[in-house]
């Protein structure tokens, strides 16, 4: 078994009062300080390290977050990506072609993203700019998640991993 031993492991704080009445979905920080916390329909910023959380944009859907350097990602409803090339100072939209809900988003490296469906994978090679679609065969894909641009890891509805 592993024991973890994090300084102040048994002082957590609640937030009072909370950022949002959504449920949290997941966070990032993108540095010490500076971090990201979404609800499906929100995404809040932090810059004194959790502490105060503000609201940045609404957002319709979202499911998944994730930096990598500069970029970050959030996927969710309908195709939506919202994509920051600035640490998360601002953000575009755009759509991957299809009206799945996505459920993952792996970063690769600066222009190599990954998102995925319950039965779809969405690949670019240009920051989201262009994607390609290659179907998952007879499974419903839970999550997702990309060591490279070709090996990914995929866990279904039934428990099975791909």
């Amino acid at each position: 078994m592993l024991s973890l031993n994090v300084k102040g492991q048994d002082s957590w704080q609640l937030l009072n009062p909370k950022p949002s009445s959504s449920n949290g979905l997941d966070i990032e920080f993108v540095s010490e300080t500076k971090g990201y916390y979404i609800t499906n329909q929100e995404l809040f910023y932090t810059l004194d390290s959790g502490t105060q959380w503000s609201l940045k944009r609404s957002i319709s859907g979202a499911k998944d977050l994730s930096f990598k350097n500069n970029l970050g990602i959030i996927v969710g409803a309908y195709g939506t990506v919202y994509i920051s090339s600035d640490m998360g100072d601002s953000w575009s939209i755009t759509n991957v072609g299809s009206n799945e809900w996505l459920n993952t988003v792996s970063i690769i490296d600066e222009d190599t993203i990954v998102v995925s469906s319950n039965n779809s994978i969405f690949i670019s090679n240009n920051k989201g700019v262009d994607w390609q679609q290659q179907n998952i065969p007879s499974i419903w894909v839970n999550k997702t998640f990309f060591l490279t641009e070709n090996i990914g890891h995929a866990v279904t509805e039934n428990g099975e991993i791909f």
